[in-house]
């Protein structure tokens, strides 16, 4: 693998990894630079940066987040879903 795949796979993104959003930013160390680097910015607000060794999330996308935030709540005003064992029991009988 070469040093810049891992930029060339991050530059490729059209979308979001995580929730399919847009890119809003990208840039890109020209080809054949000593040290490859890359940097793309989605309008979910999801971040990631590419260099010669590997692909980072310098900012996660928010849908986990928003997901998480949504099923808290409703646990708080307790509209629990069912848990494992309540399921469990349910389907034996």
């Amino acid at each position: 693998m070469t040093t810049e795949a891992y930029v060339d796979k991050l530059i490729s993104m059209s979308r979001c990894p995580v929730c399919g959003s847009d890119i809003a930013a990208e840039k890109a160390a020209p080809k054949g630079s000593t040290f490859p680097l890359a940097d793309v910015r989605f309008t979910c607000g999801a971040r990631f940066w590419a260099d010669g060794r590997s692909i980072i999330s310098s900012s996660p996308c928010r849908s986990g987040s928003l997901l998480a935030a949504k099923l808290m709540t409703i646990e708080a005003e307790g509209k629990h879903t069912l848990s494992a064992a309540e399921t469990t029991s349910r389907r034996t009988k």
